[in-house]
């Protein structure tokens, strides 16, 4: 300016303390979540980024803040271009901002499931300053969605085999019925018999198939009594020690304190020995297996966590080994049906299922815990029961003549195969026989004052009326007059919460002759 001459300066204040406050907000409520929050600065670019960013992804804070080549470094190499492709059409364009999934590295190396949502900030003239967003780990949501697939996926299944497993069973029936009368009069060592011997083997062990797919399904019938499981497995060991190689050491590390529980004590025995075959394969080389026993006490699961058992006393038994271990993918699918890792005529695929539904049928949980080279233990938490664990008689001291007189019984079956092959198997036994379709004509013959010295219905039937109710009805109307229920599908006619209603006399299709003349000795004596 030229000397002598007057010059004017303007000034201008502008009260950015209300802006000032903003973002001291921002930047407060951005380090109270533990959710990363972070600002992108488009004039500089580089992002401030909240402590979450070290919380949840152990990566350190940066002076000034991050460039974006940080970010795009982490975002996981298949997922890198789309999403930076997403953000740049975002910016370029008049989006408003963005939703996108991506896996994202921790700072240990491992990616992670995120999710990112970001609103962009413009100027007048549309040009972008800056982008405010979060980033969400979602690795726990995503492991529950996983959980509660594998659970619909499971339970999908067991309704199918279950239904299955019902029709098959009553097929069986007379397949190994009829096989047994073949045999009544035959020479033993004609060709005929051997044949039949090997219908009877082949049914036998079809039978057992339907067993282990009942179970998974959850509706194979429980006869629950208060045990010792630390006797049980003590008792198990020299047939567990049979079933391994030589080259597998066997150790039990029981608590002596452990609780007693309520279970069905075969079952039980039938899983323990699955899992412990299941471990022999896994070591074909040979290594170490234990069982241990412990009691624990869980404490409330997450509200958002149904997968997780209930809180309480729990005696958990694990069986570990140092064997092949199995990946994420064997390990969501060991517990479905038929899915086997073993070569081709190895093995059913069944031992795990059966595992999986006898303990849940039985109000417990099962835990596995393994990594690939890392061995696996499968743990069982059965729920403590209160008092104290009776003997139980031996089996094989039990009377096991046949009945001595001939009994009158009504018999009430459906299935027209099935009830023409029962009835000759109970005539074959010398008992006298009115069969029948259904409850409603069952009811009429009692009406005629017919006198029987036991009923034997069939559990699920058409006509309104199945065999419990059936049973309960008679026990109204005919005091004192014994009631067998069979069925191959339990359904929840005689089930309480999985396990046979007290007082309800049951048997299992496919049942053998024996086992329908001990039933008799049971209910009408000898």
């Amino acid at each position: 300016m030229p000397e002598g001459q007057h010059g004017r300066l303007l000034v201008t204040e502008l009260d950015v303390t209300e802006q000032r406050r903003a973002v001291e907000r921002f930047r407060i409520v951005a380090q109270a979540t533990s959710d990363v929050i972070f600002e992108r600065d488009y004039a500089t670019g580089l992002t401030w980024v909240s402590e979450g960013l070290t919380s949840q992804f152990g990566h350190p804070g940066m002076a000034g803040g991050h460039p974006r080549s940080f970010w795009a470094d982490n975002i996981h190499p298949d997922d890198r271009d789309a999403v930076l492709g997403l953000i740049d059409a975002a910016t370029d364009g008049d989006a408003e901002g963005w939703n996108t999934e991506y896996r994202f590295c921790r700072a240990d190396g491992q990616y992670v499931p995120v999710s990112e949502r970001a609103v962009i900030r413009r100027d007048a003239d549309g040009t972008v300053r800056t982008i405010i967003g979060s980033m969400v780990d979602l690795s726990r949501q995503k492991a529950l969605e996983e959980q509660l697939r594998q659970s619909q996926r499971l339970d999908a299944i067991g309704q199918l085999t279950g239904g299955v497993a019902y029709d098959f069973n009553n097929l069986l029936m007379v397949i190994l019925g009829n096989a047994d009368l073949l045999l009544d009069g035959m020479v033993p060592d004609g060709a005929a018999r051997s044949m039949v011997d090997n219908i009877l083997r082949a049914s036998e062990k079809a039978a057992e198939l339907t067993s282990r797919l009942l179970a998974f399904a959850r509706k194979q019938p429980l006869s629950p009594k208060l045990t010792d499981l630390n006797g049980l497995v003590v008792e198990m060991q020299p047939l567990l020690s049979r079933a391994l190689t030589a080259e597998i050491a066997l150790e039990l590390d029981l608590s002596p304190e452990a609780w007693p529980v309520q279970i069905d004590a075969p079952m039980f025995e039938n899983a323990l020995l699955n899992l412990c075959v299941n471990s022999r394969d896994a070591m074909p080389q040979g290594g170490r297996l234990r069982i241990a026993t412990r009691n624990v006490t869980l404490p409330d699961p997450a509200p958002d966590d149904p997968a997780q058992p209930k809180s309480g006393p729990y005696l958990c038994i694990t069986v570990s080994d140092t064997g092949e271990g199995m990946d994420e993918l064997t390990r969501s699918r060991m517990f479905e049906p038929f899915f086997t890792t073993k070569p081709v005529g190895k093995g059913s695929g069944l031992g795990l299922s059966m595992v999986y539904g006898f303990v849940r049928q039985s109000q417990g949980h099962v835990q596995v815990d393994t990594a690939p080279a890392g061995g696996t233990a499968i743990s069982i938490l059965l729920p403590r029961a209160e008092g104290a664990p009776t003997a139980t008689a031996d089996e094989s001291e039990t009377d096991a003549r046949l009945p001595e007189r001939s009994a009158r019984i009504l018999l009430v079956e459906d299935d027209t195969l099935v009830r023409v092959h029962v009835r000759n198997l109970m005539m074959g036994l010398g008992h006298r026989v009115t069969d029948v379709p259904g409850p409603q004509e069952a009811l009429a013959v009692l009406a005629t004052g017919s006198r029987f010295d036991i009923v034997v219905s069939d559990v699920v039937m058409p006509g309104g009326m199945n065999g419990r109710q059936l049973a309960a009805r008679i026990a109204q109307l005919y005091p004192g007059l014994p009631v067998l229920l069979t069925s191959g599908h339990s359904r929840d006619a005689v089930l309480r919460d999985g396990v046979l209603e007290p007082g309800i006399a049951f048997l299992q299709k496919p049942y053998r002759r024996r086992e329908l003349a001990d039933r008799f000795r049971d209910l009408i004596g000898a």
